[in-house]
């Protein structure tokens, strides 16, 4: 339905996640209304599927049907949605309810993914065709342009593997996994998220290093498009200064009513 092409890898990602405030969200934003655009005055008539993967959504929305679920439904892709109506939600609660539900799922592959803040571009069974061929890991991760929670050790870690990509920092908010490495890793998900972080980027951040190279990043856009701009207004005095060479807007432009560009301004 709408082809987005990161200009910097020549990539086409599945998946749009508008990670952080608004204010940093710009283009990501402007993308979202283009593809509800489309959805209100366009017809999807593909078959649709899920090709051996359970998508498993964390929302604290009460009833209303968030940005993902919009789209999955547009495209035919059956969901779980857990967390519904909860009360004093913080993000670490997404550990327990994925624990909770892990048992029941019997696909291949388990894709998490946030609610609000994320779409889906086009037909999702690309999505398993992309991370079969291009990717050598069992857990996937969307990566953004900016280090949270602020962690020197673990930003240079992903500096030192995904340095040649602006999107080189670890992002929580849409990954995919083979199942039963997910039943392996989330005991240590569990026991990280009893230590108190902050939020669960960082507990799958401290995973990520621990089990490099079984979890990976998709620093170049394959399959996830995060797209929070990095600029000094928007980021403390610390965070810009650790990785100065890293500030970037991100811009989305319009070419014809299907095809968008996504490029850096470097700043």
């Amino acid at each position: 339905m709408i082809n987005l092409t990161n200009t910097i890898f020549n990539t086409q990602p599945f998946l749009v996640h508008m990670n952080g405030s608004h204010l940093k969200n710009t283009a990501g934003r402007r993308l979202r209304s283009e593809v509800f655009n489309k959805i209100q005055n366009t017809t999807y008539d593909g078959e649709g599927g899920i090709r051996d993967t359970t998508y498993f959504i964390c929302t604290s929305y009460g009833e209303r049907e968030t940005n993902i679920e919009k789209t999955f439904k547009y495209f035919k892709v059956p969901y779980v949605v857990k967390g519904r109506g909860t009360q004093g939600w913080v993000n670490t609660m997404k550990a327990g309810l994925l624990a909770d539900y892990l048992p029941e799922i019997k696909t291949k592959y388990t894709m998490g993914i946030d609610s609000h803040d994320v779409i889906l571009l086009k037909e999702a069974n690309g999505i398993i065709d992309t991370f079969e061929k291009e990717f050598d890991c069992d857990m996937l991760f969307n990566g953004e342009l900016v280090s949270y929670p602020e962690n020197n050790e673990l930003a240079e870690f992903e500096k030192s593997i995904y340095g040649e990509s602006p999107f080189r920092y670890l992002n929580s908010g849409v990954w995919i996994a083979k199942t039963e490495f997910l039943k392996e890793v989330i005991k240590d998900v569990l026991e990280f998220r009893s230590s108190r972080p902050k939020s669960d980027q960082e507990i799958y951040r401290k995973l990520h290093k621990k089990y490099y190279p079984r979890v990976q990043v998709d620093s170049k856009c394959q399959l996830f498009q995060c797209t929070c701009s990095a600029l000094k207004k928007h980021l403390r005095e610390s965070q810009w200064k650790s990785d100065p060479d890293n500030l970037n807007e991100i811009v989305i432009d319009k070419i014809d009513d299907a095809n968008f560009e996504l490029k850096l301004i470097k700043q």
